[in-house]
């Protein structure tokens, strides 16, 4: 059975190297938890002494439960620690707990976890499936190299392809996709369409219309059609040439009892 963990030493001064004699350190438990059946309640504030050296005060004995034998794992406490006068010295800290019989405050190294689980993996930076020469610093250069913001890069060039967006789901009866066109160029349209279940054979019939930046209708092309079974597919690629500014619309539509087939749609800028 689990037991608590005596709390020792810590020799908590100032950055002068004056004590916190007489001080005190409160802790917080980061969430509610239980141990041997009980229920631990994290919103209670415990407080513990600190003597004339600046150290946990041993007699009487002062004990919290260590955060290694907590459910669930990878708890921790907030601890601040005060002057005689009630100044804020130290923290508040994020600090662990761990071990049995007693604990050495004195071994803690702020805000760093002791316990948790799974444990911390470091970032591994890799180049086509190795490990890059340094593991600190990843400078991508080159021509057709953007940076486009939150974590984003767009890395372009002659005969290259760039992923504008991909719509995927369940359809049943005539369904209509949107795309909007971000810059001037040739698009390629791809789609993959699966029929999961139908009664009886119909035909599956996919038809594209674009409108301009100014409102204008570019017409309808008829793309394709099939008669689905179970398990039949139909698929691209397509090639569109389209302004910025202007909207693509894939319309497909069913006869028969098809009553279910799953998509995806795909467009792609060629640059």
């Amino acid at each position: 059975m689990a037991s608590q963990v005596q709390l020792l030493n810590g020799h908590f001064q100032d950055s002068q190297g004056n004590v916190l004699a007489g001080g005190y350190l409160t802790f917080v438990l980061s969430q509610d938890s239980s141990v041997n059946d009980s229920q631990i309640a994290a919103g209670v504030e415990i407080t513990v002494y600190l003597d004339a050296f600046g150290d946990v005060i041993v007699s009487p004995g002062q004990f919290l439960w260590g955060n290694d034998v907590l459910q669930p794992p990878n708890s921790y406490y907030r601890v601040t620690g005060y002057t005689s006068e009630g100044q804020t010295a130290y923290g508040p800290n994020s600090q662990q707990v761990v071990g049995t019989g007693t604990f050495d405050l004195g071994s803690w190294v702020p805000n760093t976890v002791i316990s948790w689980f799974p444990s911390p993996q470091p970032l591994v930076l890799e180049v086509n499936g190795e490990p890059a020469s340094s593991q600190t610093l990843l400078n991508i250069t080159g021509s057709g190299v953007t940076d486009e913001g939150n974590g984003t890069i767009q890395i372009s060039g002659g005969g290259g392809l760039s992923l504008v967006d991909i719509q995927t789901g369940v359809m049943s009866g005539t369904t209509t996709l949107n795309f909007s066109i971000p810059t001037t160029g040739m698009y390629l349209v791809n789609f993959v369409f699966n029929v999961t279940s139908t009664n009886s054979a119909g035909s599956l019939a996919l038809t594209s219309s674009s409108t301009d930046q100014n409102g204008n209708s570019g017409g309808t092309q008829n793309i394709g059609s099939i008669s689905p079974t179970v398990g039949g597919a139909m698929t691209g690629p397509y090639n569109f040439s389209l302004q910025s500014g202007s909207s693509l619309s894939l319309t497909v539509t069913f006869s028969g009892t098809v009553t279910s087939l799953t998509y995806i749609v795909s467009l792609v800028k060629m640059s």
